[in-house]
């Protein structure tokens, strides 16, 4: 990290600062690892850190979530995350480009959007349902908008490039694969 004071303020204090744009509360959240983000929920408000449990448990007036955590192996996480919504949020990712341990993240998702319509001037309550899988190369994890009173559960597995290549890419069945592909190309996502 620079020694910039004003850097280090911001680097400091980033997870602190949420802004409202275009209907959504933005809640920036570091990102490159699970260290760094443990670290920046380890000492943020309204955020109870369970250390013995491996869980952060937290209930604002943006939402009320539990996430717990395991390190498997060096270089590999997991991460369950159940999370209601209670205002629109646009979680935004947050990068510290000078630390290098940046983590490949890898998660399976199950959504449920609630809202409401009005149907022959009734209104109604709807919902829609939605699971999905998702890759993300380091530095690359994009933002995510969640619907007031939407709700979610999220495992994650967080894996490093170490890992990765002694565990995956080692292995000669992915050999010229599209996921070595994926693995060896330059773009970001």
């Amino acid at each position: 990290m620079s020694n910039n004071p004003i850097i280090k303020f911001i680097h400091k204090y980033k997870k602190y600062f949420f802004r409202y744009r275009k209907g959504f509360y933005e809640l920036p959240y570091f990102a490159n690892s699970p260290a760094t983000i443990n670290a920046g929920y380890e000492d943020a408000p309204f955020i109870k850190n369970d250390k013995k449990n491996k869980r952060f448990i937290v209930n604002n007036p943006f939402v009320k979530a539990t996430t717990t955590y395991y390190e498997i192996e060096e270089g590999l996480w997991i991460y369950y995350l159940d999370i209601l919504h209670k205002k629109n949020i646009r979680f935004v990712p947050f990068f510290d480009e000078s630390i290098s341990d940046n983590y490949y993240l890898f998660s399976l998702s199950e959504v449920r959007d609630n809202f409401k319509i009005n149907i022959k001037k009734e209104r109604k309550e709807c919902y829609v349902e939605k699971t999905f899988w998702t890759l993300f190369k380091p530095l690359s994890n994009p933002d995510y908008l969640n619907n007031k009173n939407s709700s979610g559960r999220c495992i994650s597995i967080y894996f490093n490039e170490a890992w990765l290549q002694k565990n995956i890419l080692s292995d000669a069945k992915w050999k010229n694969s599209h996921l070595q592909e994926f693995f060896s190309s330059s773009k970001k996502l």
